[in-house]
């Protein structure tokens, strides 16, 4: 099969076609970014954080891909700018890494010219008052893992600094369609919301634009 978050896989997907894709990014250890979901690069049993730029380009994948450069990514995104992406950035071993790592992520898309078709998302709530300090403009999606998850009310103005936090069990979402009404009002575009398998079926029926299927 074809290796996720390679420029194979963005193709494929552009082909299908989708509304919007979802990538990973990683920082290895001499502060390069590369896009992979890791931390563990399969056959080598290494954390990707832990290798330098030129050791993770030189792995090759298990569908034979290699790991690409967010210019390459974005070359082949550029194909089809009817079709929105939304990068999530990895956490790091500390938060002056995860600062580093936006830092280093936002000058790359700025260079590329790419701010007008990402939206960012991430597992670090130190990365998305980062983005918005840096670039407050710029739509983020805070993302929180488990039954229970800390869903965190973006307000209209992005303001992450004073959005109150609350728990709710997706499985809530699933029974409460009002939940979905509420969560685009304070997200605008989107919805990112993800479940199991067993699940699937459920999240079809509240008609979705788009859905990101996981093994859990």
């Amino acid at each position: 099969g074809i290796d996720e978050n390679t420029v194979e896989s963005l193709a494929y997907a552009q082909n299908v076609p989708v509304d919007f894709v979802e990538f990973d990014v990683q920082m290895t250890s001499d502060n390069k970014i590369i896009v992979f979901h890791g931390p563990k690069v399969p056959g080598i049993d290494k954390d990707i954080r832990e290798m330098t730029f030129a050791q993770a380009r030189a792995v090759v994948l298990p569908g034979g891909g290699r790991m690409p450069t967010l210019k390459e990514w974005f070359d082949q995104a550029r194909k089809h700018p009817e079709i929105r992406v939304i990068m999530e950035l990895k956490k790091n071993f500390n938060h002056d890494r995860d600062r580093q790592m936006v830092r280093l992520v936002l000058k790359e898309v700025k260079k590329l010219k790419a701010e007008d078709i990402v939206d960012y998302t991430t597992f670090s709530i130190t990365m998305c008052r980062e983005i918005h300090r840096l670039d407050p403009s710029a739509k983020i999606l805070f993302l929180q893992s488990g039954t229970d998850v800390l869903s965190a009310e973006i307000r209209p103005d992005h303001s992450l600094h004073t959005a109150e936090p609350r728990h709710l069990h997706r499985s809530a979402v699933i029974k409460n369609h009002r939940y979905i009404r509420v969560g685009r009002r304070h997200t605008a575009d989107q919805l990112h919301l993800t479940f199991g398998h067993s699940e699937m079926r459920s999240v079809v029926a509240l008609a979705l634009k788009g859905v990101r299927e996981t093994g859990h």
